[in-house]
């Protein structure tokens, strides 16, 4: 992928080539950011996958500082629209309270029998954690705390976009 710290056309590039990668072997798409969720459909390898998202709050009002409103109206509606697509398009929408599934069926007018209230957690005896440290990728900082971890499933092919 990319750094964190690149600019963003340059995130959006690189992540978009590597879920067009990871989508040859996959059997789901799953987003957990809107942002970097729309581009990828755009491909064909990656739009013939079922895709999963996960809704937590309307991201698009979240770029709006405080008595701004007004001025940042459009850039709200765009964040909307993009966000509106990637919600629509998936098979299954994941909220964490009914609040926000409430929000998702509402506001994007996503389908009620396509969204799923699923509590936090992970199942541990499904999935084993991978740390970067174990697979031998120095983060740089030597810590085990500052380095990623993530959930697999080997087993079900999944191309995560976290």
């Amino acid at each position: 992928m990319t750094r964190h710290d690149a600019l963003l056309p340059w995130r959006l590039f690189a992540f978009t080539a590597a879920a067009r990668w990871a989508a040859v072997d996959a059997n789901v798409l799953d987003t957990h950011f809107a942002l970097y969720g729309l581009a990828p459909l755009f491909s064909r390898r990656v739009r013939r996958l079922p895709a999963v998202v996960h809704f937590q709050g309307p991201w698009a009002d979240e770029n709006v500082a405080p008595g701004r409103r007004l001025r940042a109206a459009p850039v709200v509606a765009a964040g909307a629209t993009r966000e509106r697509a990637v919600y629509r398009r998936a098979s299954r929408g994941v909220v964490l309270s009914s609040a926000f599934r409430r929000l998702l069926i509402e506001r994007y007018r996503v389908s009620p029998w396509r969204v799923r209230i699923e509590a936090p957690g992970v199942d541990r005896d499904r999935f084993r954690l991978v740390t970067a440290i174990s697979r031998g990728r120095d983060l740089g900082s030597g810590s085990a705390r500052s380095s990623s971890f993530r959930y697999g499933d080997s087993s079900r092919g999944w191309v995560s976009t976290c």
